[in-house]
């Protein structure tokens, strides 16, 4: 008997450490490689829609809809000053964002909150993450600076992902506030930089300080400008 319980002790020990395990390897930031981030902004309707019925609707589509699709890795929301939403989605692969785009646009269970959106202010562009990247979990309130531009027609895609990586390295990642930036390209030559602040004052204060910094002038040359687009939005 006493065996038996010693055996039936070390089994619950065992399988106490493997639990451990397994929830500390959960807790560790997901890293994926080379995967698609799909970037949706868009404007609710000016009447008839409630800002927290359409928030609260955009917490349950995540839940019920989109993390149920093959392929999703991750879903992120936002809103700026100007009552612009932006839906951040990260897939495995550009097949996965394009069955799942398909399907949302026919599903009857989403068509409530697709009726809540003016469909000519929304915007979607999906890009390629170069390389690996960790995929964080982000709190509530967190600002997502949503920079789009192409690079000066003499400037390969290379050539600029390898300035870009320099960028991030020695500025970017510097800066006070700084939570993760992400980089990606897509087909048709369009650049995206996305970068996560602790706050707002954060993310004003490192563009500020980066039209005069000296040390990423190469890198600002390298832009077409009058592509350029940015946008902050505060994560819900």
């Amino acid at each position: 008997m006493k065996t038996i319980k010693i055996i039936a002790l070390i089994g619950a020990a065992m399988s106490l450490l493997n639990c451990t395990k397994t929830n500390k390897a959960e807790n560790q930031p997901t890293v994926m490689k080379d995967i698609i981030i799909e970037v949706t902004s868009f404007k609710t309707k000016s009447e008839g829609v409630n800002s927290t019925t359409f928030q609260n609707r955009d917490a349950n589509i995540q839940e019920d809809f989109t993390a149920k699709q093959p392929g999703f890795i991750k879903r992120i929301s936002g809103i700026n000053d100007a009552g612009e939403y932006v839906v951040i989605v990260y897939w495995k692969t550009m097949a996965d964002a394009e069955a799942s785009m398909k399907k949302f646009m026919s599903d009857k269970s989403v068509a409530d909150y697709a009726s809540m959106i003016d469909g000519p202010t929304m915007k979607m562009a999906r890009y390629k993450i170069s390389g690996e990247k960790k995929l964080i979990d982000l709190k509530k309130g967190t600002i997502a600076e949503v920079t789009s531009f192409k690079a000066k027609p003499d400037i390969g895609t290379t050539a600029f992902l390898k300035s870009d990586a320099n960028v991030e390295k020695n500025y970017t990642s510097k800066q006070p506030g700084f939570i993760q930036r992400i980089s990606a390209v897509n087909e048709k030559g369009d650049f995206l930089v996305l970068v996560y602040w602790q706050d707002i004052a954060s993310a004003q204060a490192s563009m500020k300080k980066f039209m005069n910094d000296k040390s990423v002038s190469s890198y600002v040359k390298m832009i077409d400008a009058p592509t350029m687009k940015m946008a902050h939005y505060k994560t819900l």
